[in-house]
C-alpha cells in the first residue's frame, strides 16, 4: 500500500521545504562569515574557535528543532474513517509492511532514523574540527577552511533537519503508530520455540480509509499444531520493555474468542508450554477426543515434565 492522496504532499511540505532552503542558506552564510576571521584568529585563540562555532552550530539547533516541529503538526489527512480487520503474516511480511509504513507516511509518523542521528552526530563534530585542522595544513587549506565550515555547516543542517522530521510527533501521529520490529520478531523467535505450536508469526489490526492504511494492536502469535484454526498463543510487546506477557485465546465461533489462560512473560518456556496444554485440554473438554491431537498432547506433556525436572535440579 503506498501513499494515493496529497493531503500532506505538496501542499504542506513545500512552505516547510522553502523556509528549511533559506534558513540553511542564511546559517551557511553566517558560518561562512564567522570562520573567515575566527580561523585566522584561532592560531593564538584556539578557544575562541571552539567557542564560536558551537555558537552558530548550537543556535541553529532549536531554530530548527521548532521549524520542523511546526511543520510536522501542520500534516493533516482530513475525513479518516478507519475501516479494520485483522490479518496474520510471516515475520518477512510484517517486516516489508513497516519499511513500506514508515517510508511512505514519513509526514505522519515519528520513527527515529538512528543512521540520520549518527550522521548528524559525525557532522556537528567535522564541522568544529575539521576546519580548525585545515588551518594547520598549508595555504590552500587556510584559505578553503572558512569554505569548509559552511559547508560541514550546511550538511549539519540538512541532517539535523531530515533526523527531527522524521522523529518529531505531528498531528497525526497517533492516527498512525509505528511498532517496533524489533521487539515483535523477537516475540516470535520465543514463541516458536515452544512445544505444541506449528505456525508462528504475527497478528495485526489494519484499517483502511481513503487509501491509507495503518497497523494497530500489532502481536506475536503461535498456533496450536492440530487445532491452528481456533486455538493459539499472543504476546503484546510491551513498548517499554523487551519482553512482553503471553495469554492463550480459543476462537468460540462468530467473532468470539476466550481467554483461556495466562498472562505469562514471553521468557518463561514452562509457562508457555503450560498455555498450550491449557488450550488443547479445553479444546477436547469441548469438542471431545482427537486422535489426532494424541501426540501433540504427549509431546507437550513430555516438556512439561522435562522443564519441572530442569527447573527442580537448579
Amino acid at each position: 500500500m503506498t501513499l494515493s492522496h496529497s493531503e500532506h504532499s505538496s501542499s504542506s511540505s513545500l512552505p516547510f521545504v522553502i523556509m528549511v532552503f533559506i534558513l540553511i542558506q542564511v546559517w551557511a552564510l553566517m558560518a561562512f562569515e564567522t570562520a573567515q576571521y575566527q580561523l585566522l584568529a584561532a592560531y593564538k585563540a584556539p578557544l575562541s574557535w571552539f567557542f564560536w562555532a558551537n555558537v552558530i552550530l548550537f543556535v541553529l539547533t532549536p531554530v530548527a528543532t521548532l521549524l520542523t516541529w511546526w511543520a510536522k503538526q501542520r500534516v493533516r489527512v482530513s475525513g479518516l474513517d478507519w475501516e479494520f480487520r485483522d490479518r496474520e503474516v510471516v515475520l518477512d511480511e510484517f517486516k516489508t509492511m513497516s519499511q513500506t509504513y514508515s517510508r511512505d507516511y514519513v509526514g505522519l509518523v515519528s520513527v527515529w532514523d538512528w543512521k540520520l542521528v549518527v550522521i548528524t552526530i559525525v557532522a556537528y563534530a567535522s564541522a568544529v574540527f575539521v576546519p580548525f585542522a585545515l588551518i594547520r595544513t598549508d595555504y590552500l587549506g587556510i584559505s578553503i577552511s572558512p569554505l569548509v565550515f559552511g559547508v560541514l555547516t550546511t550538511v549539519y543542517a540538512v541532517s539535523l533537519t531530515a533526523t527531527l522530521y522524521r522523529g518529531l510527533g505531528g498531528g497525526m501521529t497517533d492516527q498512525f503508530p509505528v511498532h517496533s520490529y524489533r521487539k515483535v520478531a523477537q516475540a516470535v523467535r520465543m514463541l516458536s520455540q515452544t512445544e505444541g505450536v506449528s505456525w508462528c508469526g504475527v497478528r495485526m489490526t489494519i484499517g483502511e480509509s481513503q487509501g491509507y492504511f495503518t497497523i494497530r494492536d500489532s502481536r506475536a502469535v503461535a498456533h496450536v499444531e492440530g487445532i491452528e484454526g481456533v486455538a493459539r498463543l499472543e504476546s503484546r510487546v510491551s513498548p517499554s520493555a523487551d519482553a512482553g506477557v503471553v495469554t492463550a485465546v480459543l476462537e468460540e465461533g462468530a467473532g468470539i474468542q476466550e481467554n483461556v489462560g495466562g498472562p505469562v512473560s514471553i521468557s518463561d518456556h514452562l509457562g508457555r508450554t503450560l498455555l498450550v496444554r491449557d488450550l488443547l485440554q479445553l479444546y477436547i473438554s469441548k469438542r471431545g477426543e482427537n486422535e489426532l491431537l494424541d501426540d501433540v498432547v504427549k509431546d507437550v506433556e513430555d516438556t512439561i515434565r522435562r522443564l519441572k525436572e530442569e527447573s527442580s535440579s537448579k
